[in-house]
C-alpha cells in the first residue's frame, strides 16, 4: 500500500511541477484548466468578486498558452475611454470543451465592477490574444487564436470589435474568423491601420498548400478583404515558427517549416511595398532562397546578434566531431550551423556556430575549425574541444570545455529577448593556454539561443 500512495504521489508531483514549468503536458490545454488559479489581490480582487458573482465560483479559468498576455485575467481598454476593462477567460461548470470571455467594466458611479458581456469562444482552448487596429481609430480590436482539444496545430483566429448596440447596451461583434497556423498584426502598406498576416495550410485544396495571406480592414464595408497570399513550398507540411524584419521600406517574413524525412526549410517572403504584394526572392538560378535552406538540423531562423535583422541558418555535418551518450531518437551528429542574412535578394554569411540545445547556447566556432576535433557528451552536459593534429592521434590534446556550471566562477551572458541561457563553466588546458585561449575569450564567443516557438 505504501509503495502505491508513494506512485501516486510521484505522479501528482510530476504533473503539478510540469504546469509550472510551463510543459504542456495534456495537449494544449493551460494550467488553469488542471487547478485552481490564486485568487486576484488589493483591487483587481473585485474584478474577480464580480465575475464570480456572475458565473458562480465554481466556473474553471482558462490562461492563454502563448503570446504577451498569459493570464486568464486579461486588463486593457477595449473602448478607448482611457481606463482598464477586464476580459475573463473560463469554461463554465460542467460544459467541457467550452471556453467563454467574459467583458467587465469599472462603473465609477456606482464604484464597482460589472458584466457588460459574455461571448463564447469559437474553440476548446485560448492560444493567445492580442490587441490590434485595423482601422485606424482610437480603439483596439481584440483577436484572440483559439485552439482544439485534438491538438491539431491550426487554430480560428476571431476578430472581435467593442460596439454599442441600437438600445445602447454593450456588445462584441466578430469581424472574422480565418483558420491560423500563425499570425501578426502588421501595417505593411503603412497607412496607419495594421493588417492581418498569417500563414496556414490549405487542407480543403487537391494537394495541400502551404500560404502567407494578408487580410486588410475595408473601412467602407467594415470587413476584412485579401490584400496579398502567396504559395509557399508545397513539401512544406507543417509551420514550426514565424519572424519578421523590416528592411529598405519592406517587411520580410521567415517562415521555418517542417520537410519530410525530418528536414527543415525557412521559406523566405517579402512584402514589397511598391508592387503591394508578397514576394519570394529567386537566386541566380531563379530558385526560390527557401528552397536553398532545406536542412536537416532542428535550428530556426532568428536574429543572433540583436540588430533587427533576422539570420537563417544552414547547417552540415562536421568530420571531425563525435558523439558520447547518443540520445535514443535523436540525430547524434555535431552540425556545424552558418547563419546568413539576406541582402538585397541574396543571402550572405554572417559566421558558422555550434549550436548545443542541451546547454541552450550557440559558441562561434569559425577560427577552431580547421584545427579541433569537437567531442560532444550528451550525459554531461559537455563540450569538449581538442587539437587535431594527424590521423594517428585523431582527437589530439584537450583545449578547453565548455559544460554545465557547478561554480560561480563563470557565467555565459544571457538575453532576455531571446530566452535565457544556462550558466555554463569554462576550463581550458595548458595546451589551449599555449595557443592564446582564455575562459573570458571563449565565453565571448558563446551567445544563449531562442528556446521559444510559436506553435
Amino acid at each position: 500500500m505504501k509503495k502505491v500512495v508513494r506512485a501516486v504521489m510521484i505522479v501528482v508531483i510530476t504533473v503539478i511541477a510540469a504546469a509550472f514549468a510551463g510543459c504542456s503536458v495534456f495537449n494544449v490545454f493551460s494550467v488553469d484548466s488542471l487547478i485552481k488559479a490564486p485568487r486576484l489581490t488589493g483591487e483587481n480582487a473585485e474584478i474577480q468578486k464580480a465575475f464570480e458573482s456572475a458565473v458562480g465560483k465554481d466556473a474553471v479559468l482558462v490562461r492563454p498558452v502563448s503570446g504577451e498576455y498569459r493570464s486568464a485575467y486579461v486588463l486593457r481598454d477595449y473602448d478607448g475611454d482611457g481606463e482598464n476593462e477586464a476580459i475573463v477567460f473560463y469554461t463554465p461548470k460542467d460544459t467541457a470543451g467550452e471556453v467563454r470571455m467574459h467583458f467587465l467594466e469599472y462603473n465609477g458611479d456606482e464604484k464597482e465592477w460589472q458584466t457588460i458581456a459574455d461571448v463564447k469562444g469559437n474553440g476548446s482552448d485560448v492560444h493567445s490574444i492580442a490587441f490590434c487596429n485595423f482601422d485606424r481609430d482610437s480603439v483596439s480590436e481584440i483577436a484572440v487564436a483559439w485552439a482544439f482539444a485534438d491538438g491539431q496545430k491550426d487554430k480560428m483566429l476571431t476578430v472581435y470589435r467593442y460596439e454599442k448596440n441600437d438600445t445602447d447596451e454593450n456588445d462584441f461583434v466578430g469581424l472574422a474568423s480565418v483558420r491560423i497556423s500563425d499570425y501578426n498584426c502588421i501595417d505593411i502598406d503603412f497607412d496607419g491601420a495594421q493588417e492581418l498576416v498569417y500563414t496556414i495550410i490549405d487542407a480543403a485544396s487537391e494537394k495541400p498548400a502551404a500560404q502567407l495571406r494578408a487580410l486588410k480592414f475595408d473601412i467602407a464595408s467594415k470587413r476584412f478583404v485579401p490584400l496579398s497570399e502567396v504559395q509557399l513550398d508545397g513539401r512544406i507540411i507543417s509551420f514550426i515558427n514565424y519572424s519578421h524584419d523590416l528592411k529598405a521600406g519592406n517587411y520580410r517574413f521567415y517562415i521555418d517549416s517542417a520537410l519530410p524525412d525530418n528536414k527543415r526549410m525557412t521559406e523566405i517572403v517579402i512584402y514589397d511595398y511598391s508592387r503591394s504584394a508578397f514576394v519570394r526572392p529567386v537566386d541566380s538560378n531563379g530558385f526560390s532562397l527557401g528552397s536553398v535552406t532545406v536542412r536537416q538540423s532542428q535550428d530556426i531562423a532568428e536574429d543572433i546578434n540583436g540588430d533587427g535583422i533576422i539570420e537563417v541558418p544552414l547547417t552540415e555535418p562536421y568530420p571531425k566531431s563525435e558523439v558520447l551518450s547518443p540520445q535514443e531518437g535523436k540525430d547524434n551528429i555535431v552540425y556545424v550551423t552558418e547563419y546568413f542574412r539576406l541582402n538585397g535578394e541574396a543571402l550572405g554569411s554572417v559566421g558558422k556556430y555550434y549550436v548545443c540545445s542541451e546547454l541552450n547556447l550557440r559558441i562561434k566556432i569559425e577560427k577552431y575549425l580547421e584545427a579541433a576535433f569537437i567531442r560532444v557528451d550528451n550525459a554531461a552536459k559537455s563540450i569538449m574541444f581538442y587539437s587535431y593534429p594527424a590521423e594517428s592521434n585523431r582527437t589530439g590534446k584537450l583545449l578547453f570545455t565548455v559544460s554545465e556550471k557547478k561554480t560561480d566562477e563563470y557565467t555565459a551572458p544571457s538575453s532576455s529577448e531571446k530566452g535565457t541561457a544556462e550558466a555554463v563553466a569554462v576550463t581550458v588546458t595548458q595546451e589551449g593556454q599555449s595557443l592564446g585561449i582564455t575562459a573570458e575569450s571563449v565565453l565571448a564567443d558563446i551567445q544563449p539561443i531562442n528556446t521559444g516557438r510559436t506553435q
